[in-house]
């Protein structure tokens, strides 16, 4: 192989090695990683394990939006959410969406109902 040729080989590879990155993360990496999020919150069958997949998901990735079942009239009033988790008779069905989107442009989403409502506050900043 000549100089010529071995310039060439390096400019090519400087150039497909990042593009190759890229698209390994998005097409590869991103979507192992969530389906295994998505997969450990809905899996969870105690309040352990639950506080333990909401940890690791908020560990993991930002949690880009929560959306509660009849949630409180505002996130910043911590006095309402508090109502919300110490009322016996409502369930907590939430739905996590992660910013991050699968190639079709969907977000990614995981569905629960709250085994432990305390366990809403990992999620929400206080």
């Amino acid at each position: 192989m000549n100089r010529r040729q071995a310039g060439f080989f390096v400019i090519t590879a400087l150039f497909f090695l990042p593009v190759l990155g890229l698209l390994g993360d998005a097409l590869v990496y991103q979507p192992i990683k969530f389906s295994y999020l998505i997969r450990e919150i809905e899996s969870a069958q105690t309040s352990a394990e639950e506080r333990a997949a909401f940890e690791l998901a908020k560990r993991w990735g930002c949690c880009w939006e929560l959306h509660l079942e009849s949630p409180p009239k505002t996130w910043l009033d911590s006095r309402q959410l508090d109502a919300v988790v110490q009322d016996r008779d409502r369930t907590l069905a939430v739905q996590l969406e992660w910013l991050e989107s699968k190639p079709s442009g969907v977000p990614y989403r995981a569905y629960r109902i709250l085994t432990e409502k305390s366990n809403i506050y990992l999620l929400v900043n206080r």
